[in-house]
């Protein structure tokens, strides 16, 4: 709860990592969670471990993971965050300012 309202009161957007070798229903109801609260907010969701599944099993993670949820393509990354170079981590930010950056477009258009 605590973790809930502190990313509400400075998060201006979230970069979920889920560990696609840990528990799935746990961290599917966590994500699930923070959406309630902020579906406003942009967020970002990395897939990490991905060497861990195979091609198919990787799918259907991701497939029960995301059921129900309309998460954009483009905020979705698959990777093994132990072996990002600084290239592919600056490329990570820039893909996460960039969503900012269009969501606070977006919101301004509306006002």
């Amino acid at each position: 709860r605590q973790t809930s309202i502190a990313l509400k009161t400075i998060a201006n957007s979230y970069v979920f990592i889920v560990d696609v070798f840990q528990e799935l229903e746990i961290q599917k109801k966590v994500f699930k969670n923070i959406l309630k609260q902020e579906k406003e907010k942009p967020y970002f969701m990395i897939f990490n471990k991905i060497d861990m599944l195979d091609k198919n099993e990787l799918e259907e993670y991701k497939k029960t993971f995301l059921s129900g949820q309309k998460i954009p393509e483009e905020s979705i990354l698959e990777t093994n965050m132990n072996l990002l170079t600084p290239e592919q981590i600056e490329d990570i930010k820039q893909r996460v300012y960039k969503l900012n950056k269009d969501w606070y477009k977006s919101r301004m258009r509306k006002l």
